[in-house]
């Protein structure tokens, strides 16, 4: 396989990938209350300093609802649904 066809992929993927998230009200940048955003930057600013595999907090900022969340999972969601379409 060439490289620009690698490339082509995983931009398919990424792609794929994001919009599911923003879409999707069940998706882990989701409140798992109100189902509002919680927004990225403000998840990327609780999860910096926290190993993989730890659950750390984000705070809804429309309901106050106080969401876990397990650092990496978000990635592993999206290559099992690549995987089971067959382009993972």
């Amino acid at each position: 396989m060439k490289v620009a066809e690698k490339i082509d992929r995983k931009m398919e993927k990424v792609r794929y990938g994001v919009e599911n998230t923003l879409r999707n009200p069940q998706s882990k940048i989701m409140c798992d209350k109100c189902h509002e955003r919680l927004g990225i930057i403000h998840m990327l600013k609780k999860s910096v300093r926290v190993k993989k595999n730890t659950v750390y907090r984000v705070i809804c900022r429309s309901c106050g609802h106080v969401n876990k969340r397990l650092k990496g999972a978000m990635g592993e969601e999206m290559e099992k649904t690549w995987k089971k379409y067959g382009t993972g």
